[in-house]
């Protein structure tokens, strides 16, 4: 082995030697003991580099968990491939990792059980990168100015814990094909130029009190068999940005269920708009966006239960053979009608009484005689237009 004893295999990482005892007595201590992790530290402002320390970590035998503590900023590409690294910023200076320039990405990640823990990710043409069947784990950072995407993520899964992703050019997080995030704990999504969260081509999305808001175009865009459960939180001010599409949460090929008090307000265009698509809404607020509380349009099926959808053009409109179930929902003080139902649409009402009222126009409207609705008046309160005659 190149003069290597195998009876003592020494491996130099940081200038710390490590001892791996190969008898069968220290063999059978290790196994009985879990691999206890090992520290080391960055100085970005002494000219050291994590990815220096990475390229010598690698040599530490898996499983050994590695945690990196990053001392200022480093300016650097960061690639991570091993197992079970932790960068961390120092809890007293801080930490962070700047991308030399927009060629690639700040942070790259193919390794498992990767973790980043209060540290600030900017610039680079992606923020943060996970790929390859890795596993990445985000506390408590920042991730900001992107050229492109602030966190792209494929076949790969992420969690984010309090972070922030601002200020990217397109798409805040990004997940493609088969890939998986968790957004939770007050994570926000913000003043990005495109979408706040784009999920396509069966990825699955859980949001759970975090905030989607004043981003260029939808807050969470959801494509073709992308699934999302998004409860509590915030989807606001989306759209910023006029020639992009501005609704809060949009569904095309796609289903989602939102609820947990969620508050959907303030977006460009609808608050939910379902297209080809299943959304079960619950719980929920939808107030004062730009088209309509929620429109479920070409084939769409709404299940909305002990929701409130205010002020609004049109509370919720139900377009194009799209069928809808409500129970306890409220529409009021839309500026035209509170419920809505065209072009061959279908409305079952259950209990609680669904009441809209103080609309500008009739609480409920069949627009066409396609259009046809069951539970007036047994389960409705509020004004009904003479063409819902009741299913035909």
């Amino acid at each position: 082995m190149n003069g290597i004893s195998t009876k003592n295999m020494l491996f130099a990482v940081g200038g710390v030697l490590l001892a791996a005892a190969t008898s069968g007595v220290a063999m059978a201590q290790i196994a009985s003991t879990p691999p206890q992790p090992l520290k080391f530290t960055v100085d970005c402002n002494h000219a050291q580099t994590v990815s220096a320390t990475l390229s010598r970590v690698v040599l530490i035998p898996i499983p050994v968990p590695v945690t990196i503590v990053v001392q200022g900023t480093c300016r650097e590409f960061v690639t991570i491939t091993r197992n079970d690294v932790t960068l961390q910023g120092d809890p007293i200076v801080g930490g962070g990792i700047t991308a030399p320039d927009s060629t690639g990405d700040a942070v790259t990640i193919t390794g498992a059980r990767a973790t980043l823990i209060d540290l600030t990710v900017t610039g680079g043409s992606n923020g943060i990168s996970a790929l390859a069947a890795s596993t990445a784990a985000l506390q408590n950072v920042t991730v900001t100015s992107a050229a492109r995407t602030g966190i792209f993520v494929r076949t790969s899964d992420l969690s984010m814990d309090h972070c922030m992703v601002t200020g990217a050019a397109s798409v805040g997080l990004r997940l493609g094909r088969n890939s998986s995030a968790r957004v939770v704990n007050g994570s926000q999504l913000r003043a990005n130029g495109d979408a706040g969260i784009y999920a396509e081509n069966h990825a699955t999305l859980v949001t759970d009190s975090s905030s989607i808001t004043d981003n260029g175009s939808h807050g969470v865009q959801l494509e073709t068999a992308a699934q999302a459960s998004i409860n509590g939180g915030t989807i606001a001010n989306n759209g910023r940005d006029p020639s992009k599409g501005g609704t809060g949460v949009s569904l095309n090929q796609a289903h989602a269920s939102l609820g947990g008090g969620i508050n959907i307000s303030g977006n460009r265009e609808e608050g939910v708009r379902v297209t080809i698509s299943a959304a079960g809404i619950y719980n929920a607020t939808l107030t004062g966006n730009g088209n309509a509380g929620v429109t479920g349009y070409l084939g769409a099926v709404l299940d909305i239960i002990n929701t409130r959808v205010a002020n609004n053009p049109v509370g919720i409109a139900c377009q194009a053979n799209c069928t809808a179930q409500f129970a306890g929902v409220t529409a009021q003080n839309n500026t035209f009608e509170g419920i809505a139902l065209s072009l061959g649409s279908k409305l079952i009402l259950s209990e609680p009484n669904t009441v809209s009222t103080g609309n500008g126009g009739f609480g409920l409207n069949c627009r066409d005689k396609l259009s046809s609705v069951d539970g007036v008046p047994t389960l409705f309160i509020g004004t009904v237009a003479p063409t819902c005659n009741g299913f035909f």
